[in-house]
């Protein structure tokens, strides 16, 4: 009976070996990716861009280009832990964007895939990624889990709340100091397709609006007049 015994413990020892062994080459496997490769931004991109300013029609950037953005992006601002040259996507029509990259944890790379939804906060001015699901390898994972440990090593402009990352929707292009925009671009409009994404972009002044408004109280103190608008 006792030789029965070590026999059934043992079977269960090896069974739990077996099953550590398969989730850690499942954890550290290169699941691959179905995704075009990164490529630059089209020779045309500027005549677009200012196409879309004066007509108020979004432009279409392929995936491929996409990707190429964001890897670009990622590089400018660049985080310890994440790939960058590894990044690839994949969009739908459903604002539902797949996101694979590499990421370097204790010396070991682990690749991550994310089904991300895609959105535009009109308020906030924001562009937010909700983090539907994540594989790590081979093995799906805790979202919250996996952002938890991430949250303080994210990209330069890069905010987390909750499984939501966001970045600004707009681009300072005349500025006054370091914290005071005059005027930026801001994207209107981030529908994703299944062959890239249509942007629509739009001129943001409030920032000279605001300056103005402040010259002319200024001026209204210093002359004593009451409404500078009846001038």
């Amino acid at each position: 009976m006792r030789k029965k015994g070590w026999v059934a413990a043992g079977a269960v020892l090896g069974t739990l070996v077996l099953l550590v062994i398969t989730a850690v080459v499942l954890l550290f496997s290169d699941p691959g990716f179905d995704g075009p490769e990164p490529s630059p931004m089209p020779e045309d991109a500027k005549a677009r861009v200012t196409e879309s300013l004066i007509t108020g029609d979004s432009f279409h950037l392929e995936t491929a280009e996409l990707c190429g953005l964001l890897v670009s992006a990622a590089k400018e601002n660049p985080v310890s832990w994440l790939g960058a040259d590894g990044m690839r996507i994949r969009t739908q029509d459903s604002q539902q964007l797949t996101l694979y990259v590499p990421a370097v944890w204790n010396g070991r790379t682990l690749y991550l895939t994310a089904e991300l939804e895609v959105r535009r906060d009109a308020v906030e001015k924001r562009l937010e990624a909700q983090v539907l699901s994540l594989t790590v390898g081979r093995i799906p994972v805790p979202v919250d889990w996996v952002l938890e440990r991430i949250a303080d090593h994210l990209p330069a402009g890069v905010q987390l709340e909750g499984n939501v990352l966001s970045v600004p929707a707009e681009l300072s292009v005349i500025a006054l100091g370091d914290d005071r925009p005059l005027a930026s671009l801001e994207v209107r409009e981030l529908s994703l397709t299944a062959d890239g994404v249509d942007f629509a972009l739009a001129v943001n002044a409030d920032g000279t609006s605001s300056l103005l408004e402040e010259g002319k109280d200024w001026l209204e103190n210093l002359l004593g007049f009451t409404d500078l608008s009846s001038f």
